[in-house]
């Protein structure tokens, strides 16, 4: 009986010890898949998250892309638009230039340029268009065919000029126009004149 008592209490410990074993193995195992599934679970919200943080970055640059790129288009239509005003006006000048309103704009830019500068300045003036003007006395004339129209006024001791020719005032006005079309389009832009 000795013998038999003690294979049976070797085949009781070693079932023991095997549930025991097993128990523990199991009970590891679900950690170890517990362990990861939640790794997995973080590295898949991890990768959803860049993808979605990509695709966003991805659709912010297309549309950003895409806003300069109708920018870009809109200034060269504003700037093919304003050359052809330019260009009409300039090819229409002689009709302009024989109306009453050029005849008052000279006398006001010429009234402005002797206020500003005072009557002993020069005035430079197109050939034709001298005829318009009625100059005071003292003030020196100066007629020239390289003026488009308009006049130019230089103090006497030449050290300030007004540029009130028909360029300069074009220049000018196109120059202030698109600063204003650019703050319309850009308005949280800073633009300097």
């Amino acid at each position: 009986m000795a013998l038999e008592d003690i294979l049976t209490s070797i085949d009781r410990d070693t079932k023991n010890r095997v549930e025991k074993l097993s128990k523990e193995t199991d009970d590891e195992a679900k950690n170890i898949i517990k362990e990861a599934e939640i790794e997995a679970k973080s590295h898949i919200n991890n990768m959803v998250q860049k993808a979605e943080s990509e695709a966003k970055s991805a659709e912010i640059r297309e549309l950003s892309r895409k806003r300069m790129e109708l920018k870009k288009r809109y200034y060269e239509e504003l700037n093919r638009t304003i050359l052809d005003a330019k260009s009409s006006i300039t090819d229409n000048m002689s009709e302009f230039k024989s109306t009453d309103i050029y005849k008052n704009l000279l006398n006001i830019l010429y009234k402005r340029i002797i206020d500003s500068l005072g009557k002993e300045c020069e005035i430079t003036i197109h050939k034709d268009d001298a005829s318009l003007i009625k100059f005071d006395k003292g003030i020196r004339v100066t007629k020239s065919n390289n003026l488009s129209g308009g006049l130019v006024g230089r103090s006497e001791d030449s050290s300030k000029e007004i540029d009130y020719t028909i360029n300069s005032i074009f220049d000018i006005v196109e120059s202030d126009l698109m600063v204003s079309l650019s703050k319309i389009i850009t308005p949280n832009t800073k633009s300097t004149k």
